[in-house]
């Protein structure tokens, strides 16, 4: 995935982007200028997923694309991961308002392991998440399908607990 991304933004074709209508985003790109692509991967969170999913399993080849992707094309672009937040219990399932936050500009030029140690400590600092009704009584797959449904990121505590059963004796959080 990361080898066609970086072949996408390359040949300047139609690379992800942070466009939500449809309608726009079939014509994309519509503008082949440096300005229209900064201003259409303004924010990401795609290319740090793929970087901390890289990093746990060990695609070091995917993990150094996204590294050479944000040297090469997204300087500009804000890398983040979201966190649930003290509201999102209010507001995660029917998406009322706005919820959580963000750890910003996520610096995925690192080593995998110091990736793995920033997001996951932040799962630490941000502990909401355990207090959601849906992971506190075991119905998970409920915070999973609001996510899809609401096009919302999936909490990072999914892939810290997913690296400690498959590293159990990892030195990460």
């Amino acid at each position: 995935m990361s080898d066609c991304i970086y072949f996408l933004f390359q040949s300047n074709s139609t690379y992800p982007s942070n466009i939500n209508s449809y309608a726009e985003l079939i014509e994309h790109p519509t503008d082949k200028s440096e300005k229209y692509r900064e201003s259409k991967t303004k924010g990401s969170i795609l290319y740090q997923y793929i970087s901390i999913l890289s990093a746990m399993f060990g695609f070091d080849e995917s993990y150094r694309l996204i590294q050479e992707l944000k040297i090469d094309f997204l300087q500009h672009c804000n890398f983040q991961v979201w966190y649930p937040g003290n509201s999102s219990e209010e507001h995660f399932y029917k998406y009322s308002a706005n919820h959580g936050g963000t750890l910003s500009d996520i610096s995925v030029d690192k080593a995998p392991s110091e990736l793995l140690d920033e997001v996951f400590e932040e799962c630490e600092v941000s502990n909401q998440f355990r207090e959601l009704s849906a992971i506190k009584y075991s119905f998970w797959p409920i915070i999973l399908l609001a996510c899809r449904h609401h096009r919302q990121p999936v909490p990072m505590h999914f892939f810290m607990d997913i690296h400690k059963q498959i590293n159990p004796l990892s030195d990460i959080v």
